[in-house]
């Protein structure tokens, strides 16, 4: 709604996309696709979440922090290893943190944000994952049910402003606001200079991507409309079975659809090896037209397996539960237009860090 408010009244830093979606002229056929899909998911979530409130939890028991796979994790940071090594490490950190010392998780947490904002600076999606995994584990190692109430409604307006500033001070240390002190004592007033300066909606719309997003998702609607991406018909969706296989072997191995959709936007681009992100929803509408819907009814159903398997195993630190957990916090990666061989690559990247925590935490 804000990027169908902000993007064609060229509000944004970086406004290319503000005359596209102006020359669109199929929104009678796009804007319903995306409801039906945001639908999709609204239904689901709500069915599931009312089975999970129906399970009869047993009392959880103290888990024994282990200091050396945070360690582990720290560690990735500094080596720069693929993000989703870093999650395999937090997820079991996570799983294994003493629920009953809450100045301890409190502390963890404050340094996993810090370092976040630090690391993740270039990449806002990874400080997001990092939030959601914090509030994700707290929700599952205290659930009982989830219910509308004034103590969750307070919570979930302290994530969201959280969230919001976590953003804006990523955003300075990437250069916007051309702030001169981006040490950490200054995090808090430049933050609100920032938000008190003149160009704040349009750096704030860049910030959370509206720009992008709305524009990149209704400009690759447009173009399988007119031919210009002609529809895959699942070949997009199989792509990560030909990961082993070099394209010089396979020239006919298929595209993901952010390279085709980059191909036709910003060749420029797509030439140097670059991709543009367009959200799971639109791509699943470029390959089978609206009844893409049922694909995407069949992938938040699989999602929301899994999480019933993270509430009722929650205990049992297993490798169906890291799995569960990981492929649910990563599909914010995969569901803004990833690309399913990115999200697969993510969880071969990860499987070692399961086995590696478990034998450090036998050995503890």
């Amino acid at each position: 709604m804000l990027g169908s408010y902000l993007v064609p009244r060229g509000y944004g830093v970086y406004n290319s996309y503000a005359s596209d979606v102006i020359q669109i002229d199929n929104y009678m056929l796009f804007v319903p696709y995306l409801l039906f899909s945001l639908t999709i998911f609204y239904i689901l979530s709500y069915d599931y979440i009312k089975k999970s409130n129906e399970i009869k939890y047993s009392e959880k028991k103290n888990k024994q922090t282990n200091y050396i796979v945070f360690g582990l994790y720290i560690i990735s940071l500094f080596l720069g290893f693929p993000v989703a090594v870093q999650l395999g490490f937090l997820i079991i950190f996570l799983s294994n943190l003493d629920k009953g010392e809450k100045t301890q998780k409190l502390f963890f947490y404050i340094i996993m944000l810090v370092l976040s904002v630090k690391f993740y600076s270039f990449d806002k999606r990874n400080i997001i994952v990092v939030l959601f995994l914090i509030v994700f584990f707290e929700t599952i190692k205290s659930y009982k049910s989830i219910r509308i109430s004034v103590k969750n409604v307070l919570i979930l307006s302290f994530t969201s402003i959280l969230f919001l500033f976590l953003i804006i001070t990523a955003s300075i240390n990437r250069g916007y606001g051309s702030f001169e002190d981006k040490s950490f004592k200054n995090t808090l007033t430049n933050s609100i200079e920032y938000i008190q300066s003149d160009f704040f909606i349009d750096a704030i719309t860049d910030n959370l991507e509206l720009n992008y997003n709305y524009g990149a998702t209704f400009v690759a609607l447009d173009y399988v409309d007119k031919g210009i991406i002609e529809y895959q018909y699942g070949l997009t969706l199989i792509k990560p079975l030909f990961i082993p296989i070099p394209r010089t072997i396979f020239p006919d191995k298929p595209l993901s659809f952010m390279n085709l959709y980059t191909k036709e936007y910003e060749y420029s681009e797509w030439i140097k090896g670059a991709a543009l992100p367009v959200i799971f929803p639109v791509e699943l509408y470029g390959n089978f037209f609206y009844l893409g819907l049922f694909v995407l009814f069949l992938f938040y159903r699989v999602l929301n397996e899994m999480y019933m398997v993270i509430v009722k195993d929650s205990n049992r630190i297993n490798f169906k539960f890291f799995v569960s957990v990981f492929f649910v916090i990563t599909h914010l990666f995969f569901i803004r237009g990833g690309g399913i061989d990115l999200y697969v690559l993510y969880f071969l990247f990860a499987i070692p860090t399961y086995f590696i925590s478990k034998m450090v935490i036998r050995k503890v």
